[in-house]
């Protein structure tokens, strides 16, 4: 008989995915806790105390991003090993997966459940899980010469979200305590490092690869400038 070992926390307010989750752990015998919260918040509460060897993580939640989450946890000193699972599919999401303490991503789909106790367990030993369609989507990505990554510097991506939520000029100067001359050059060289040709469709670029967390009503800027709607991106497709 397998002895419980392993400590889990399950990051997560969907109250369906919660209680799906629940029931595919509930098999593991390995498992010998089990907790869940709701919030990040409440995530960088519990970890320090609870000390968890895995965290499945959401990467949408409530009141922040489930990223920051992972790279906060990775400032501990003891770590969690992090399971990432995530409706998005974006760049963003693909880059941070090779990023510790991430060990694991899962698309939030139908036969996420098949592959959890297999990720949990390979994750809890030490090791790293990306099914199939997850490495192909992370070899495409990588393999791409304009991935964002290769073609920006570190100060232009810490400045592009910002530029992606529609900060003028002005406010990112502020934000970063930087000359406005240095914030406009910088946003013109973001611009032309990724073929744009306006703020309009660099906000666009922005949502559409995770560097901004889109309306919550599902509209989104359009790569002509213009509002359009996007239902997988409202609160409803999470």
């Amino acid at each position: 008989m397998t002895k419980p070992s392993i400590c889990l926390l399950h990051v997560d307010d969907d109250s369906l995915w919660q209680t799906t989750i629940a029931g595919a752990v509930a098999g593991m015998p390995e498992i010998r806790v089990f907790e869940t919260v709701t919030s990040a918040a409440a995530a960088l509460d519990r970890v320090p105390v609870l000390r968890p060897d895995v965290v499945l993580l959401d990467v949408v939640l409530p009141d922040g991003d489930g990223l920051a989450v992972a790279r906060a946890l990775g400032a501990l000193e003891t770590p969690p090993r992090i399971v990432l699972l995530s409706v998005r599919r974006d760049d963003v999401v693909l880059q941070a997966a090779g990023s510790p303490p991430i060990a694991a991503l899962l698309w939030k789909t139908g036969d996420v459940l098949e592959k959890l106790p297999e990720a949990i367990r390979i994750v809890a030993a030490g090791g790293k899980y990306h099914p199939p369609e997850v490495r192909e989507a992370l070899r495409k990505f990588r393999a791409d010469p304009q991935a964002y990554f290769k073609i920006l510097s570190d100060r232009e991506l810490e400045l592009l979200p910002r530029f992606g939520e529609g900060m003028s000029d002005e406010e990112v100067a502020r934000f970063f305590n930087l000359s406005i001359h240095t914030v406009k050059s910088h946003r013109q060289n973001i611009l032309t490092k990724l073929g744009l040709h306006s703020t309009a469709r660099l906000i666009h670029w922005a949502i559409m690869r995770g560097f901004v967390r889109p309306p919550s009503d599902g509209w989104v800027v359009r790569e002509d400038g213009e509002k359009g709607y996007d239902a997988s991106r409202s609160d409803g497709g999470e």
